[in-house]
């Protein structure tokens, strides 16, 4: 069954029962399934993808490491009875249940699929392997049991304040410690949830079969003693890297543990002798330090192989009195579908070890004991085969057959060895590391690291048909994550102690206090594990303690490169000479097929890809089918992408077949970080890092570095860091240390080492990788402009030197992108616009050139629509526009755009470039009402210019039916005008027969005032006066007054006295306070000689033209506005 080590602390919330389609989601198919007291839920990815399922109160919380799209409705139709209810969470990758009573929740990774089960409580109860033989209550709230916590010297102390004696059992799993006790109550655990209590990370409580359960969030390594004080029960949690041999915990018995069944045989010694006793006696007892030649424990030295399975038990006989071996209470269970649990009962502290070989399951425990092989069989066959006893003077070998991809989950409850068989990878969560010391005090050694290790025991592989030595371990998933080899021995991978196979017969082993020592009766043949190998192995630890990747299962792969390995160039020329032989004088195609797979394997595996793609071409070439192999495909792809053919490894990557394969995970995602979308496919990366470490140093550093840049943009620097010393212990080449550096650069800025960044940053810059030298400078610009050490103009001068270093791919449409926002931000408009041109036609199909393009939109609105233009000079506003006149917005805003601009340019007397936008927007873009309204702006600037045939001209072309009144007689008077500028005043007035506006009026009276026909004049003038509203005896404007002068002259020079006598008595007064008075009094005053001096009115008349023509008026009003406000 699959474990987690933390609820998030931060739990999302799903919206509805239909999920929406984020950017970039996976569409999600969701089925459900009903057992027996269990509901299953089954999303179908399209691809293997991380998941965590947890129970938060009522609620189960699913987390994703991709976004979903999914329905969820199947979920209530077939679980209606469990699941009442989604809610909603805050981001795209979360489903959230809200689930109907106790329950429980399990997962696991099925393929591509990931199962969630809700078990009820009452098939929990039933089911479970540690519930007590007494009668059960009715489930309740119970007491409320006190929660204390100190923080000492060396320990946490929590005490839990029963009122009365209550039993319990302690169960570990990895990170967590669960206390199951016999009776219901309530706790508050919200100082210990909370994570501020030192060695205890977390905790919650929960009620299974009506008990309370206090689940601690520890360190794996963390060693946890429990004890008793009349009705207290004492937790004390031990800083990480403490576990001891055991933890048993206070007055249990193993009956308590198991359900049905006899009562196993009594403890020797009372509960309490037996804590102490561990605590100072392992099973084995150990010397007392490891450079003294003294011990009471004797080795185990290794004979020839046919001898050592005598010899170690020999050597047992030695070690301890010969007992004989007990009836240990072991009973299988069934606690949900898929999951079956073995309980294997102690009366004191037990040493195991867990492992697979040739297929089989082996469990090994360091105390002789009979096991009741039958009925775990019997109880087990859901997920277990096949068990049979090995043979053991000392020791309880079991030797297991499992279902496909079936393994355990190793767990203590007290003294009891649990181990729960599920679908789930078989890996330590604390690996071993062996340490070779040849330099030892006591001569060459290999040192296994862990505490308190247990018994030898020794015995046969009948499958193999060699011997193995393996050394049980209390300390929880504490075993060996890889294969140590060396010439003389072997470490096996292990889930839980550790196992050896000899390769000579000259070999000790023995377990000291703190470890397991390996030595020869000769000389050990090793070397110090190097600097790489060590890097290697810490980075192992750290991927298997990170957040979710502990619990994933085994990465799994397609290609096996590492054998191809050649250290020098003789040694390659020679493996590549065998190879190319053998194809040559193959006896068979069988037999050639698979040795050119081997050499394009070996081409591939030394960086010669072009090479290996020669020859997997050449393979298919002969047999088309290969190309669906997964292999093929697998290699071809990873090929491509080295050459930098990222089309082509798509196309291989993406291939169905490789589904299945982590490996094809990996390679997908470098794919999409190659091509500049790192961000997108940062988890997968660090997901499945691991699957570099094995391959050979000309692809482990290109694809590792990918890896390690993942690591820093999810802030993991612990992971990235160790990537990064991986990589600088694997003798990189020169280009290979500028890209380590450019990495390197990265991980300072995100630690904060700003100066350590930079200089990292300069040394790959000096480098000969030229990508590296590209993304170092740009990387270094942006640092030294947030800190203020750059201006925006040297971020500009430096980014323009480096436009030509790296062209034609993302990083150049970056760049761009970077200079052309940095030139906008500087108000260097036509640099800016021009530099994300270049960025949007160079790369079209750039899957960001749209936002360019937005942007470049954006920035144009603001000069032409919110007025950013007009801190240019108006030539300039102009021509910018017309450089990027493409950029106008369609539609009315578009249209807007252009009449804001024109506006401008009329202001400035810029007619002509005024002209010509408003003759393209009347072309290509409007029609109707609104084609005739501007073409009446336009004749207007034509009229400004004098230009009167072209504003004649514009009236003509957007002439339309059916216009409103007021803008038809406005386009009546422009004509008007226009002829009287071609000097045709009589069409002029023809054309303003049916008009009688005041504009009208004013462009008749014009007419006759420079004919000089002054009686129609007066007329004319007469009565625009009238639609200028003025009024006898009232006051005056300026404009008014001058209407008035105006007639005052026209009937003055028509010799019309009587109506100068009029004018006089009805605006005398009013024109007396006016700036006209002193030319209205000489034309309306008789002269005392009674004759009027004409040559004294000229200079009037010309003052008084400026106020009675209809172009000055329209000046006036372009003046005082727009000229758009006039249509």
């Amino acid at each position: 069954m699959k474990r987690f080590g933390a609820i998030f602390s931060v739990m999302f919330v799903l919206g509805s029962l239909l999920l929406t389609s984020p950017a970039g989601a996976d569409q999600v198919q969701v089925r459900t399934s009903q057992g027996d007291g269990y509901g299953r839920i089954t999303f179908r990815w399209p691809q293997p993808v991380g998941h965590q399922a947890v129970r938060d109160g009522n609620r189960l919380v699913v987390n994703f490491s991709r976004p979903i799209q999914a329905d969820l409705r199947p979920i209530m139709r077939g679980l209606g009875q469990l699941v009442t209810a989604t809610e909603a969470a805050p981001n795209d990758a979360t489903v959230v249940l809200r689930v109907r009573g106790d329950f429980s929740v399990r997962s696991y990774d099925s393929g591509s699929s990931v199962v969630v089960d809700i078990v009820s409580a009452t098939k929990a109860e039933t089911a479970a392997i540690a519930v007590s033989k007494t009668a059960s209550t009715a489930p309740g709230d119970g007491p409320t049991i006190g929660v204390r916590t100190g923080v000492h010297k060396d320990y946490t102390r929590i005490v839990f304040d029963w009122p009365s004696t209550t039993t319990f059992d302690l169960v570990r799993s990895a990170d967590k410690a669960t206390l199951q006790f016999s009776n219901p109550g309530q706790v508050n655990l919200n100082r210990l949830a909370s994570g501020n209590i030192r060695n205890v990370k977390g905790a919650e409580s929960s009620t299974q079969g009506g008990k309370l359960s206090v689940t601690l969030k520890v360190a794996a390594t963390s060693d946890i003693k429990t004890s008793t004080s009349g009705p207290k029960v004492i937790v004390d949690v031990y800083p990480p890297g403490t576990q001891a041999a055991a933890t048993p915990a206070p007055a249990q018995s193993p009956a308590q543990a198991v359900q049905g069944g006899d009562q196993p045989p009594a403890p020797r010694s009372a509960p309490v002798a037996a804590v102490e006793q561990a605590a100072t006696s392992p099973a084995v007892q150990p010397q007392a330090a490891d450079t003294s030649p003294e011990t009471k424990a004797m080795p185990l030295e290794l004979k020839a192989p046919d001898q050592v399975t005598e010899q170690a038990s020999g050597q047992a006989s030695e070690q301890a009195p010969e007992q004989a071996p007990v009836q240990t209470r072991a009973q299988a269970s069934s606690i949900m579908e898929g999951v079956v649990a073995l309980k294997f009962n102690w009366d004191e502290p037990v040493g195991a070890a867990v492992f697979r070989r040739a297929g089989d399951l082996w469990v090994v425990f360091d105390k002789r004991a009979t096991i009741d092989t039958q009925a775990l069989l019997k109880d087990g066959a859901a997920l277990i085969t096949a068990v049979e006893q090995v043979p053991s003077r000392n020791g309880a070998v079991l030797r297991m057959t499992t279902a496909e991809s079936v393994n355990p989950d190793i767990k203590r409850a007290g003294l009891a060895w649990i181990l729960e068989f599920a679908p789930q990878p078989l890996i330590p969560s604390a690996p071993l590391q062996a340490d070779a010391q040849p330099d030892s005090p006591l001569g060459a050694r290999l040192f296994v690291s862990v505490p308190e290790p247990g018994n030898i025991i020794a015995f046969r592989d009948p499958e193999v048909g060699d011997n193995l030595v393996v050394i049980p371990v209390i300390p929880l998933g504490h075993g060996v994550s890889r294969i140590w080899s060396y010439p003389q021995v072997q470490l096996l991978p292990s889930k839980q102690g550790v196992v050896i196979k000899p390769l000579s017969d000259d070999l000790r082993v023995r377990p000291l206090r703190q470890g397991v020592e390996i030595t020869s009766t000769g000389t050990l043949q090793i070397s110090s594990v190097s600097a790489e190998e060590k890097a290697n192995v810490e980075l192992q630890q750290q991927l298997a303690s990170s957040t979710g990747m502990g619990s994933l299962r085994p990465m799994t792969r397609v290609l096996d490169l590492e054998k191809w390995k050649r250290p020098d160039l003789q040694s390659f020329t020679k493996t590549k000479q065998d190879l190319q032989r053998e194809v040559a004088f193959a006896k068979n195609d069988r037999i050639k097929k698979q040795t050119q797979h081997d050499l394009a394997q070996f081409y591939f595996a030394n960086g010669f890809e072009a090479e290996s793609l020669g020859v997997l071409s050449e393979m298919v070439r002969v047999e088309p089918e290969y190309a669906a192999d997964p292999e093929y495909l697998m290699m071809k792809g990873a090929a491509s992408w080295m050459m930098g053919r990222l089309d082509d490894a798509r196309t291989d990557l993406n291939n169905p077949n490789l589904d299945p394969y982590d490996e094809a995970t990996f390679w997908r995602a470098a794919v999409v970080a190659e091509e500049g979308h790192l961000p997108d496919v940062a988890y997968e990366l660090r997901k499945t890092g691991s699957i570099t470490q094995p391959y050979p140093k000309s692809l482990k550093i290109p694809t590792a570095l990918w890896v390690a840049q993942a690591a820093v943009e999810l802030g993991d620097v612990k992971q990235a860091g160790q990537y990064l010393e991986v990589l600088n212990l694997d003798n990189p080449s020169r280009a290979q240390q500028d890209q380590i550096d450019y990495v390197s650069g990265k991980l300072k800025e995100v630690s904060g080492d700003f100066d350590g960044a930079i200089g990292d940053w300069e040394r790959a810059m000096e480098g000969r990788h030229r990508p590296s030298r590209a993304k170092a400078a740009v990387a270094r610009t942006e640092l030294l402009l947030r800190q203020g050490h750059f201006t925006p103009k040297d971020a500009i001068e430096e980014y323009e030197k480096l436009r030509f270093v790296w062209r034609g791919d993302e990083f150049e449409f970056k760049l761009l992108h970077r200079l052309g926002t940095l030139y906008l931000d500087q108000q260097l408009y036509r640099e800016g616009l021009r530099t994300l041109r270049q960025a949007a036609t160079y790369f079209p199909d750039n899957p960001d050139s749209n936002l360019i393009t937005k942007q470049m939109s954006d920035a144009f609105n603001m000069l032409y629509m919110e007025n950013g233009a007009d801190v240019l000079p108006p030539v300039t506003a102009i021509a910018l526009y017309d450089e990027f006149r493409e950029l106008t917005p369609p539609g009315a805003l578009g249209d807007q755009m252009i009449r804001r601009l024109a506006d401008r340019l009329v202001g400035v007397d810029l007619l002509s470039r005024a002209a010509d936008l408003l003759e393209a927007q009347i072309e290509f873009r409007l029609k109707g009402e609104e084609k005739a309204r501007v073409g009446a702006r336009l004749a207007l600037i034509y009229l400004f210019d004098r230009q009167y045939d072209k504003a004649i001209e514009s009236l003509d072309k957007t002439q339309v039916s059916k216009l409103p009144d007021a803008l038809e007689s406005q386009r009546v008077l422009l004509r008007a005008q226009a002829h009287i500028g071609l000097e045709q005043p009589q069409i002029a007035l023809e054309l303003l027969n049916p008009e009688s506006s005041q504009e009208a009026e004013m462009i008749r009276s014009n007419i006759y005032w420079r004919a000089g026909d002054w009686k129609n004049a007066s007329k004319s003038l007469n009565k625009m006066t009238q639609l200028m509203g003025v009024k006898p005896r009232k006051p005056l404007d300026e404009v008014q007054a001058a209407a008035v002068l105006s007639l005052a002259i026209a009937n003055t020079l028509s010799g019309n006295e009587v109506a100068i006598v009029r004018l006089l008595d009805m605006y005398g007064p009013a024109m007396a306070k006016t700036s006209f008075a002193d030319a209205f009094k000489l034309i309306a005053e008789p002269p005392e000689t009674g004759l009027i001096d004409y040559r004294g009115l000229e200079p009037i008349v010309k003052n008084v033209e400026n106020f009675q023509g209809f172009m000055e008026v329209y000046r006036q009003r372009v003046a005082d506005g727009q000229l758009s406000s006039l249509y």
